[in-house]
């Protein structure tokens, strides 16, 4: 029987099915990660810092997975989203050949570039979410709209990303109480001295738990102020208060200044753009959330039956403004170390990675520099410990990449941050999908601030949220304007 070639018709719908499932492995590997990365631990491995190892295995694996997938997906397939029109996702394009170009100029190309290797899949996953979202082909949800199919994906996205951070919340206040149902796998060693090291959960540090959950906050909150059910305003303030307590027992005072200054793009969404009955609802749930603060404060600063641990959580805030405290010095020398290798380097920097290779060096500089900086004697309170990051993840990129990255990465976030302003301002569009934005631009808010004073861009579970939660604020942003336009 003679061969008959198969319709243009029947070409485009495979091609569109390949595209289909394409968008739809890429999604399902970022909210697989976006769930494993906070849970993800392999009882009997241990290393001098096994959770943090752990964590950036999977990451780096299944992360590296996801580009080139998304990397397929650009090169084959029209985008929904075209990035010549769109300056984010352009200025992001240019960040990562700069910090390209900063590894192959640096000290240790071959080093660097392995370093840029675990910020490069990142980038990628961020210009790609939009398309993976936005998938066409809708299979059994034809009656949704694009629209409405792609807010759905966000809302699985914050639905994922809040799971499992009640689960790491949960297994923290579990600890913390002895409750502790997973020692025999985790046998974490605890250092008594400190309360704050009682509530560590799958993350292994009890600052960087507080820096994890503090924008979880406010990516549920807007969740109370969209219509449903009661049952899911009551989950969701049982998960708001689950992240509130363990966050305040982690006595991470960056990720209480962060969670306030991402708070503060929820006030001026409150006074520009709420309706009356949400902004009702705006102001009862942030004023019994700020009296549940200050009253679990003062029951775990003093003695009773409940702090077992003799915790001090409100001396633990007063030493925030104490400039001789350890966490103030420390972070003084490195910035004073890093203003050193600014001017060494102040074009493309010193290389992806090179801030931990470069400290003693640059420290031993600084000594000879100045022997009135007190460079010796912090080194003596290091007690031989590497910097691994500069504690600024804006200094540090600043180091590694130079004035150029700096600037773009900047410039690139003051777009980002610019567009869900001007959007969450703006009284015309769909008050529910405007609360989406609000949740994702939020924790966005929250963790660039904690970025000031902490690596969140330097350790898997933070790392992942960042660049996830950025990705879906942009997502978001591009698809009201779409609708809009």
């Amino acid at each position: 029987m003679p061969h008959h070639p198969s319709s243009p018709i029947q070409a485009i719908s495979g091609k569109n099915s390949v595209e289909f499932f394409l968008n739809k492995a890429i999604f399902c590997l970022i909210l697989f990660l976006l769930f494993f990365i906070p849970l993800f631990l392999i009882p009997g491995i241990r290393t001098y810092n096994t959770v943090t190892h752990i964590k950036d295995f999977l990451l780096g694996f299944t992360c590296s997975t996801i580009a080139a997938l998304c990397v397929l997906r650009i090169l084959l397939f029209p985008l929904s989203f075209p990035i010549r029109k769109d300056p984010v996702r352009l200025l992001m394009i240019l960040y990562a050949v700069i910090i390209g170009v900063s590894s192959l100029l640096g000290e240790e190309v071959m080093y660097s570039l392995r370093q840029a290797l675990y910020i490069w899949p990142l980038i990628v996953l961020f210009l790609t979410l939009p398309e993976a979202a936005a998938n066409k082909r809708q299979g059994l949800k034809r009656t949704l709209s694009p629209f409405e199919f792609l807010f759905r994906n966000l809302e699985k996205i914050r639905l994922i990303i809040l799971t499992a951070g009640f689960l790491t919340a949960f297994y923290g206040l579990c600890q913390y109480i002895g409750l502790d149902f997973l020692r025999r796998w985790f046998p974490y060693d605890f250092k008594e001295k400190l309360a704050r090291n009682y509530i560590l959960s799958f993350i292994g540090n009890p600052e960087y738990l507080g820096s994890y959950l503090a924008p979880l906050v406010l990516l549920a909150f807007p969740c109370l102020w969209i219509k449903g059910g009661k049952k899911s305003r009551i989950l969701t303030s049982l998960a708001i208060l689950m992240y509130l307590s363990a966050l305040i027992l982690s006595g991470s005072r960056g990720a209480m200044i962060s969670l306030a200054g991402g708070g503060l793009l929820l006030f001026i969404f409150f006074f520009r753009r709420a309706s009356r009955p949400v902004r009702r609802k705006i102001l009862l749930s942030l004023g019994l959330c700020l009296l549940f603060i200050i009253a679990f404060m003062i029951v775990f600063s003093f003695p009773n039956p409940l702090n077992r641990h003799n915790h001090a959580v409100l001396l633990r805030f007063k030493e925030l403004f104490n400039i001789r405290s350890d966490s103030i010095k420390e972070r003084i020398l490195f910035y004073s170390i890093g203003a050193e290798m600014i001017a060494d380097s102040p074009v493309f920097g010193i290389g992806e990675g090179m801030f931990r290779i470069r400290f003693f060096p640059a420290l031993r500089d600084l000594t000879l520099k100045d022997p009135r900086a007190g460079a010796l004697r912090f080194i003596s309170e290091l007690k031989n410990r590497v910097a691994d990051n500069a504690h600024n993840d804006f200094l540090q990129i600043w180091i590694e990449n130079g004035t150029l990255g700096i600037l773009v990465f900047t410039l690139a976030l003051a777009f980002l941050i610019g567009e869900s302003l001007s959007l969450l301002l703006k009284r015309d569009l769909p008050e529910e999908k405007s609360l989406v934005l609000l949740s994702f631009a939020g924790a966005s808010l929250c963790l660039l601030v904690n970025a000031g004073f902490s690596f969140p861009m330097h350790t898997a579970d933070r790392a992942i949220l960042l660049w996830c939660v950025l990705g879906s604020a942009h997502t978001a942003c591009l698809t009201l304007r779409q609708a809009a336009s």
